[in-house]
């Protein structure tokens, strides 16, 4: 992977140069030049050989990984990253990790929970997806998704704003052809059915490429 420059700036010591790293969400190298006081921080982990001179001392970001159900692959960074605390990664969906809550709640108290945790609820775009997700829910239960429309007229699409390309069980029940009752989606029994927002039902979160912050800087 290339690495992509973020940010030069002037820093009085190398510690505060790191310490600005630290708080980049994509840093994963720092250099800094004790001539010029210089600060270069970088997203990925290759590097112009160019850049280098006896002036400049390079640091990497390096993670420590205890378990492989904790770290995942980020398409985006093109790295192996750590899963947020309070989650995992599954074998079947290596590129991203899942919360299971436990809770039942409303839908937009289960958004907001999700958004709290830098995450969203899940949009799951294929067969396996749905059955992993509904995997996590208590009996007779269902899973909100990341899907909500406010008018008649408008199709339920994905969070990202993709199409989902899947069967839905759409009635709007209690509501009628000029009023929506039903206005959000959950998972049952691996369909996906229109649901109201005021009812209740299981709150799982999804990650995906992000970083957590906190780190170990070595010297190469």
């Amino acid at each position: 992977m290339g690495g992509i420059e973020l940010k030069i700036f002037k820093s009085t010591n190398r510690l505060f140069c790191l310490k600005e790293c630290v708080v980049q969400f994509y840093c994963h190298q720092a250099l800094f030049d004790v001539k010029t006081k210089e600060c270069f921080l970088f997203s990925g982990y290759s590097l112009d050989l160019e850049m280098m001179n006896q002036n400049r001392q390079l640091y990497m970001r390096i993670y420590e990984i205890y378990n492989k159900d904790l770290v995942y692959f980020s398409n985006k960074l093109n790295t192996y990253l750590p899963c947020p605390k309070g989650f995992k990664k599954f074998s079947k969906y290596p590129n991203s990790c899942y919360h299971i809550s436990g809770l039942e709640k409303k839908f937009y108290d289960a958004k907001k929970y999700c958004e709290q945790i830098h995450s969203f609820l899940p949009r799951t775009k294929n067969t396996n997806e749905r059955e992993l997700v509904e995997s996590f829910a208590k009996v007779n239960s269902h899973t909100w998704v990341d899907s909500f429309i406010t008018g008649l007229d408008q199709e339920f699409k994905w969070g990202d704003g993709s199409s989902i390309n899947a069967t839905l069980y759409i009635n709007n029940f209690g509501g009628n052809s000029t009023y929506l009752k039903q206005q959000a989606l959950v998972l049952k029994e691996a369909k996906l059915l229109d649901a109201e927002e005021e009812s209740k039902a299981m709150i799982n979160s999804f990650y995906i490429n992000s970083l957590r912050r906190n780190f170990k800087l070595k010297i190469t």
